[in-house]
């Protein structure tokens, strides 16, 4: 399912309505954002036997020496121009930055810290599902690993109270749903999606 421009109760629709037609694997294409992984790792532990993520953007972030963040996926620039204070620590245990400091980065030449960024980013946003999913046992559990590893707590709080909803209707007719997501989230701002509709 190609999820690029929908919010993440759009999807959450979606999902749902797949759940509700018996789907039980989902793979969902073009995302390497964090709160969206969180929702699929939370959807795989409780609606379906998995789902899985596919996106390029790691690659293309490294290609521009982009470095995700281990803690939440948002991007650093580590480009050769970029000022980097000696005291912001890389403390990444990831195998392809061996220890690097990003100063030592951001020095690598240009080919071979492409490939070190690819690498690491690959390895960010698989640790990113793997611990999403390893903290997704109840909701209460969920929202606490996000707010202590994302900076966008009202984002956190939409995708909290999207699952809840979920929770508590995902067996209900989905327009129900669909009309309880547009008044809790449509009016906040338009989105480009806004006109696509759930399967019936």
């Amino acid at each position: 399912m190609p999820i690029r421009g929908l919010k993440i109760w759009e999807i959450a629709l979606f999902l749902v309505r797949f759940y509700q037609l018996g789907i039980n694997r989902v793979h969902l294409l073009g995302t390497s954002s964090f709160l969206t992984i969180a929702l699929g790792a939370y959807m795989a532990r409780h609606l379906f036997d998995w789902v899985s993520l596919d996106a390029t953007s790691w690659r293309f972030a490294a290609d521009h020496a982009q470095y995700f963040n281990l803690c939440d996926l948002s991007r650093e620039n580590l480009k050769s121009s970029a000022i980097i204070g000696a005291e912001i620590a890389n403390d990444c245990p990831c195998p392809y930055c061996g220890g690097l400091s990003f100063n030592q980065i951001k020095e690598v030449p240009f080919k071979r810290r492409v490939a070190l960024l690819r690498g690491h980013n690959w390895w960010a946003v698989d640790k990113a599902f793997l611990d999403l999913y390893e903290n997704s046992t109840c909701l209460i559990q969920l929202e606490r690993f996000l707010k202590k590893r994302s900076k966008r707590r009202g984002k956190v709080d939409d995708l909290c109270s999207t699952l809840s909803l979920v929770e508590e209707l995902k067996d209900v007719d989905i327009g129900v749903l669909q009309d309880i997501f547009a008044i809790n989230f449509a009016k906040r701002k338009p989105s480009r999606a806004r006109k696509q509709t759930v399967p019936a």
